[in-house]
């Protein structure tokens, strides 16, 4: 097992050193080819800011600024740890900000971060029980939104490695195992503690895991069996990561920084015609399954890729439609309705956020996805060989696609 997932851990390190190398530094709008996240450049101005300065950074400009794009600097009021750790690692290896291998030694550090997620993922589905651990790691780690995150820099990756370790001690409780010293039972108060620390570490990622947070706030209201090992971590999750939105408050008068962030609010989807709506979900899946989305691929290319996440995306849903709603609240809590109301949380922020600001940000639900994927692996964790080789095949199709044609057109 451990040989198969080093193996897995190779090439899918191989897969994204091609991509960190052969994506440009820079991004330019309306360019065909192959280009990373038009807020990269915001986000390593970022950890440049506290290379230089050793302080955090105050946000003036917004995304909806005509220069937006040029000057980038509409990410400075994201949650800091992910900068702090990829600031710290370039002082560690010595690579000055002015470096031409500086964007390249970030997109390392997600790299990094990437592979850890993905060994994470495969010691979840062992603690579940899954029986295919290795062959949903090995689809785990070809998803092209992990390939396209993991090989950019932004602060999404640490973000999923935190909630992975945070759902890791979920399904180990849920579960009865008790192998991680941290989290023994003979010393339950400071599991719950090292739980809540995970739970801030997360919520410092990436704000939008706040929902971590709302979860274990309403799981522990509803278990009553179980209440304080559900409430307490997510006090001090909660605890923790307050000065951060404190300073959020006093700077800025928000807490998360949205209207900071996109400006004021455009049209929200509440006017939005069902047109729009469609648009609005059709980005969505497009997100998922296909991000290089300024690669010149025609659209019969790619809609056997849109097919294979969409009855993907579909399956995992009835499953977790199946699975969660009112027995999370009147039966033995389960690892399936866990997840299924965690991803519904995360779900409802997207939509509540799309609400304001009409723009397809599922960047927001990209934590969810990792419910929905360990649902989906524990569900189906017996298989033919054959439908083996058709996820296989339809996990590589649009892999092979992004490949070909960033060769063809660099």
């Amino acid at each position: 097992m451990i040989r198969k997932v080093g193996i897995i851990l190779a090439v899918a390190a191989a897969i994204r050193v091609f991509f960190i190398l052969a994506t440009p530094a820079t991004w330019v709008a309306e360019t065909a080819g192959l280009q990373a996240h038009n807020d990269e450049p915001s986000h390593i101005n970022y950890v440049k800011y506290l290379v230089k300065n050793q302080s955090l950074p105050v946000q003036v400009h917004h995304v909806q600024e005509q220069d937006a794009l040029i000057v980038n600097e509409f990410e400075y009021y994201q949650p800091p740890l992910a900068y702090i750790f990829c600031a710290s690692f370039s002082v560690l290896v010595h690579v000055n900000p002015a470096s031409s291998f500086f964007v390249p030694l970030c997109r390392i550090f997600n790299l990094i971060l990437g592979l850890l997620s993905i060994v994470l993922f495969y010691q979840i589905l062992i603690a579940a029980g899954c029986r295919m651990a290795v062959f949903y790691t090995l689809l785990f780690s070809l998803m092209p939104i992990h390939i396209r995150h993991s090989a950019s820099f932004g602060n999404d990756m640490l973000a999923w490695v935190f909630c992975l370790l945070v759902f890791y001690t979920v399904i180990r409780r849920i579960a009865g195992i008790q192998n991680f010293e941290p989290l023994r039972n003979d010393h339950p108060n400071r599991g719950m503690l090292w739980e809540g620390i995970l739970i801030d570490l997360a919520v410092l990622s990436k704000s939008s895991l706040f929902s971590l947070i709302v979860l274990y706030g309403i799981v522990g209201l509803f278990q009553h069996s179980s209440r304080k090992q559900w409430l307490f971590p997510a006090f001090i999750g909660f605890l923790i990561s307050a000065p951060y939105f404190i300073r959020n408050w006093l700077l800025y008068r928000e807490l998360v920084g949205m209207e900071l962030s996109c400006g004021p609010p455009l049209s929200g989807l509440s006017a939005m015609t069902p047109y729009a709506w469609f648009h609005f979900f059709r980005g969505l899946l497009v997100h998922f399954a296909f991000p290089y989305d300024t690669l010149p691929i025609p659209f019969l290319l790619k809609a056997p890729a849109y097919l294979f996440w969409a009855i993907m995306f579909i399956i995992a849903g009835f499953i977790l439609l199946k699975r969660t709603g009112k027995a999370l609240f009147t039966s033995k809590l389960s690892l399936e309705k866990t997840l299924g109301l965690f991803f519904c949380i995360v779900f409802s922020s997207m939509i509540f956020y799309n609400w304001h600001y009409v723009q397809t940000e599922s960047r927001l639900v990209f934590h969810g996805l990792m419910a929905l994927m360990v649902l989906f692996s524990v569900r189906f964790d017996q298989i033919s060989h054959r439908m083996q080789w058709i996820l296989t095949g339809g996990a590589l199709y649009p892999l092979v696609l992004m490949l070909v044609f960033s060769v063809i057109i660099p």
